[in-house]
């Protein structure tokens, strides 16, 4: 519900703006027109509603500043207004209906309905004039003298960075997690190890215990977002991943926002007030968390207990420092903190936020790479995959190694497109010691490999010939290894089972693991005989490997 002061007074009720204007000192005899002008005009003047909230009692203003903050505009339910009102004043129906009386008298709140319930609301024009006003009065008791602020503390946009280091370590290793999906704690230490802000994981708990608040906070909004998911005993990065790191800055930031309005400010009692107030104040000021709450307190649903300061700082400050929306420090009075420009316009929807990323690294002889810490999400990503991180700092530093490329080939990359990456985003180009060694490096890279076969092993090579020859069985022959020794197909086994039985061979059933003999074989080189056993002598039937 979002009018404003004159579409209200035009969809008021015949008889409302006559008794509204007599209330309020009105000329008498003007048109409906002018009548409707004159109460706008009252209505959006500063000095005239500073007068009128001064005629108010304490628990009108409160109430009426619960309504003009709460739901972004939105309003407040009928049963939660009395209920707050009740609650600061003890008063019972009779009184409380009194307050809310002189509030529907003044001709600044009406009652309407939203999400299919009644409310009081304030229209969307007279209740930012009230902000004003609230926020003339407030900034007195709530501001702090920047020079008294200490141990401030900005993160800037190194969140975007540390949760794709976060996604890159779940792609390049093995993360297990315990029943309830939490990653061991060990490993937590090692995944915060490649962070830019660092934050201790505790020692008590064991190695179960959940996260520090920062990685929870990362965690969270990757699950959140689909970018993890838990696959047998493991967390890993998914599909998704590769898709999001195309997004555009301002859009990443957009959805931090929404994860975090969606998945934890609703644990708050009336957040929109906190941020409305918070808002409401120049830009640059300091804000005394403890006075802050001291103004919100009062407008608190009764339903949360417990110290409101200690719910802010965790749920308010902290994870929005985290994402850079809030610089931090203490006060006199305990901590502070300070909207910046990033988080107005994040919060308040006001200008675009401007991409600043850096799109180079500087390549150096020694196979360092400085790289600058606000790199474009999608570059570190690939840098990632093809360099180890040796220092995260302002300028961070990452490394080439022969295990770091090889890594990457494993991955999928090419020798060309590691050289072509790093040709392209290099500031300076690729040293041709470190080409040279790339070049060696992607070449030896699949020269060796393993691979896997099943043997059909004969006790004679006239056996292994009639085995070949047959018309049932020789197609299944992919070639020989010795004259005893025939290549089969695993995934045929059961086929070629069956013909040879048709045959009237009488294999052993199964596949059994091949173990080397200790000494060489008696009858002939390559007869592959098992070790510990005469060349005639029965053995007992092989396990199958699982």
């Amino acid at each position: 519900m979002v009018l404003n002061y004159e579409e209200c007074l035009r969809q008021a009720p015949a008889g409302y703006l006559e008794s509204l204007g007599e209330r309020v000192g009105a000329p008498p005899g003007l048109a409906r027109r002018e009548l409707i002008a004159w109460l706008v005009e009252r209505a959006r003047s500063r000095s005239a509603l500073a007068e009128l909230i001064d005629s108010f009692p304490d628990a009108a203003v409160t109430a009426l500043k619960g309504i003009v903050y709460s739901a972004g505009g939105a309003g407040v339910t009928v049963e939660q207004c009395s209920a707050r009102i009740r609650q600061l004043t003890g008063k019972g129906e009779r009184g409380v209906s009194q307050l809310l009386g002189q509030l529907l008298d003044s001709g600044l709140v009406f009652v309407g309905r939203y999400n299919y319930r009644q409310v009081y609301y304030v229209p969307d024009d007279v209740r930012r004039a009230l902000i004003d006003v609230f926020s003339d009065r407030l900034v007195t008791r709530v501001r702090i003298d920047d020079a008294r602020v200490s141990g401030r503390r900005e993160d800037g946009t190194a969140i975007i960075g540390d949760l794709v280091r976060f996604l890159s370590f779940l792609h390049k290793h093995e993360v297990r997690v315990t029943q309830t999906g939490t990653v061991y704690r060990r490993t937590q230490r090692e995944i915060i190890d490649t962070f830019l802000v660092r934050e201790e994981v505790a020692e008590d708990g064991g190695e179960t215990a959940d996260y520090p608040e920062r990685l929870g906070f990362i965690v969270g909004f990757a699950r959140w977002r689909r970018l993890i998911a838990r696959d047998q005993g493991q967390l890993r990065a998914t599909d998704a991943v590769p898709n999001w790191l195309q997004l555009p800055l301002s859009q990443m930031w957009s959805e931090l926002y929404q994860y975090w309005r969606e998945g934890l400010t609703n644990r708050i009692g009336e957040f929109d007030a906190i941020l409305s107030l918070a808002l409401s104040l120049p830009t640059g000021s300091w804000i005394s968390l403890r006075r802050l709450a001291g103004e919100v307190g009062p407008m608190t649903a009764e339903r949360y207990h417990g110290d409101l300061v200690l719910r802010l700082e965790k749920q308010f400050l902290a994870p929005m420092l985290f994402c850079g929306w809030l610089a931090s420090g203490e006060g006199e009075d305990g901590p502070a903190f300070c909207i910046t420009e990033v988080g107005r316009a994040m919060i308040a929807g006001g200008a675009p936020i401007h991409d600043d990323s850096a799109t180079q690294f500087l390549l150096q002889p020694n196979f360092d790479l400085l790289v600058p810490r606000n790199i474009a999400p999608s570059l570190l990503w690939k840098l990632e995959s093809v360099a180890d991180l040796i220092k995260p700092d302002q300028m961070m530093v990452y490394r080439l190694t022969k295990q770091s490329i090889y890594r990457a080939l494993t991955c999928g990359w090419t020798g060309e497109r590691i050289i072509g990456f790093l040709t392209t985003y290099s500031r300076t180009g690729l040293p041709q010691n470190v080409l040279c060694d790339l070049q060696e490096w992607c070449a030896a890279y699949g020269r060796v490999r393993f691979e896997e076969v099943c043997l059909l092993r004969c006790d004679s090579p006239a056996l292994a010939g009639l085995i070949r020859a047959s018309r049932r069985t020789g197609p299944y022959i992919l070639g020989a290894l010795s004259p005893v020794a025939l290549v089969v197909d695993k995934s045929r086994y059961t086929d070629l089972l069956q013909e040879l039985i048709a045959d009237g061979h009488l294999p052993r059933p199964g596949i059994t693991t091949f173990t080397a003999p200790d000494a060489a074989p008696e009858r002939g080189e390559n007869s592959w005989t098992s070790p510990g056993k005469a060349p005639d002598e029965p053995s007992a039937p092989a396990r199958p490997s699982r």
